[in-house]
């Protein structure tokens, strides 16, 4: 199973856990952003004040 987060300690240590958790073998991913990606963040999209949580 894959664990994919962002890289950040927290973030990938729950990803670890809640994998182990479900499945014995779990190979950790790290996503990186590019500055494109992280500037077009859905945030910044119209209606995101509107989105769940906003």
């Amino acid at each position: 199973m894959w664990a994919v987060s962002d890289g950040r300690a927290g973030n990938a240590r729950q990803a670890d856990a809640l994998a182990a958790a479900l499945a014995g073998d779990v190979r950790s991913l790290h996503l990186d952003a590019r500055p494109l990606w992280r500037w077009l963040a859905p945030r910044w999209l119209p209606g995101a004040g509107a989105a769940f949580g906003a």
